[in-house]
């Protein structure tokens, strides 16, 4: 055995004599103290009192202090589930609003359907007698109408650029007038500039008929903007073209490369309609 392994077995031989020796002397330490309590115990006069007074009161702060944390516990508690029923009102309060939006929202669309329904009535209102009611005789050119003649003219009080409508539906104008009968051009002729509005989205547009019967927006106003699918189409009275107010169709198609409107007026069951005379 070298001299290096001979001093670290000295060494580690040592310190387990010394930790031998110092958990014999805690060992001792504790044992004189059970006996000096016990003598105290039963010899000291007043020390069991003493002793008594000292566990009770021990147990009073230990008693106060889980008193404490179980109120705690109890005040956490109740906070933890009033926060839930306010969560859950407010899940409740923040339904009924989404419900009222959309009651509100349908409720504002109804009411600018009345307000176009009101202008379209406008000119029935204010001045009937300027109101002709005739039958309509159709000119076909290759199967599809641009014309139509009414057996009413100049005697009649017809003149050129009259509103022509049936049923408060838009149908065209009176483009040629002689004294018994009239030519009236249809909004679907794509000679005719037609200056409208969006009901819903109050944008405004210039439209032209097409040989398929429908009309197409040539020029609209707004960037980005793009009218609602269904949505009802009035005439603007810009260009003093037609009145304002006057139904002409729906939106049957909108996308950014084709605005498509359906018209209300239908020449295959139309027979009689109304000139409002300037």
């Amino acid at each position: 055995m070298s001299y290096d392994e001979t001093h670290n077995y000295k060494i580690t031989a040592r310190l387990k004599l010394n930790s031998e020796w110092f958990v014999g002397k805690v060992a001792v330490f504790i044992l004189v103290i059970i006996i000096a309590l016990s003598i105290s115990f039963f010899y000291i006069p007043g020390f069991k009192d003493k002793l008594y007074q000292g566990y009770e009161s021990t147990l009073i702060k230990v008693y106060e202090k889980i008193n404490g944390l179980n109120e705690s516990i109890i005040y956490k508690k109740e906070s933890i589930l009033n926060y839930i029923n306010l969560e859950g009102k407010y899940r409740e309060v923040k339904e009924e609003n989404h419900s009222l939006r959309l009651k509100n929202s349908t409720y504002e669309h109804v009411m600018k359907e009345n307000q176009a329904l009101k202008k379209i009535l406008k000119y029935s209102v204010n001045n009937p007698k300027k109101i002709l009611s005739t039958q309509i005789l159709t000119k076909s050119v290759d199967g599809y109408v641009e014309f139509a003649r009414i057996p009413v003219g100049r005697v009649n009080g017809i003149k050129e650029n009259d509103t022509v409508v049936d049923k408060e539906k838009l149908v065209g104008r009176v483009v040629e007038v002689h004294e018994r009968y009239s030519k009236i051009s249809l909004i679907t002729n794509p000679n005719i500039i037609l200056p409208a509005i969006f009901a819903e989205t109050n944008l405004k547009a210039v439209l032209r008929g097409r040989y398929d019967g429908k009309l197409v927006v040539k020029i609209l106003q707004g960037d980005n903007i793009l009218p609602k699918k269904d949505e009802l189409v009035l005439t603007s009275g810009d260009g003093y073209n037609f009145p304002p107010g006057i139904a002409i169709g729906v939106v049957s198609n909108a996308d950014l490369d084709s605005i498509e409107i359906e018209p209300f007026f239908d020449m295959k069951n139309m027979y009689r309609i109304s000139i409002l005379r300037g």
